[in-house]
């Protein structure tokens, strides 16, 4: 490909947030490659990037028109988020110095509260693909989720 945006299509600067466990272009991980997968046929299209992950691992160099910031991805939970959530709002700032982006997209999983960290803005929001949990399996699985459990979150979910 050119890198060039297809004809009749604006060249657009994406903020993309990561927030999955890890993005990569290799390793055996499911949200970390989907998640890679955007960014290169992003990228593949001419628009230009800007990318905050947690934990990378590429193997190959970043695509022309990609910048990454990376947050440490160290630890899990409420801390983390919060960590991260701070990292995406300089990240916002610092765009919105040189040239807001035209739209943002946090990438699947959709981590809650995560895009609460950008101010009130009138650039469109993407969230997700998202893709719901997995139903447990395996030895023990229904005695881990209540089938009542499972129903709620269907519904919160709906």
């Amino acid at each position: 490909m050119s890198g060039a945006a297809p004809v009749g299509h604006p060249t657009l600067r994406l903020l993309l947030i990561a927030p999955s466990a890890l993005l990569t272009d290799h390793r055996a991980h499911g949200d970390g490659l989907v998640a890679f997968g955007f960014v290169r046929e992003l990228a593949a299209r001419g628009h230009e990037l800007h990318v905050l992950a947690g934990n990378v691992d590429l193997r190959d160099p970043l695509p022309a028109g990609v910048h990454l910031y990376e947050d440490d991805g160290a630890g899990h939970g409420s801390a983390a988020r919060l960590r991260f959530m701070r990292r995406l709002r300089a990240v916002y700032r610092r765009l919105q110095r040189t040239s807001a982006p035209d739209l943002i997209h946090q990438l699947t999983p959709v981590e809650v509260g995560v895009s609460l960290a950008l101010p009130r803005t009138r650039i469109p929001l993407v969230l997700g693909p998202y893709v719901p949990d997995w139903p447990p399996s395996g030895p023990g699985a229904d005695a881990r989720v209540s089938p009542v459990a499972l129903r709620a979150k269907r519904a919160l979910r709906a």
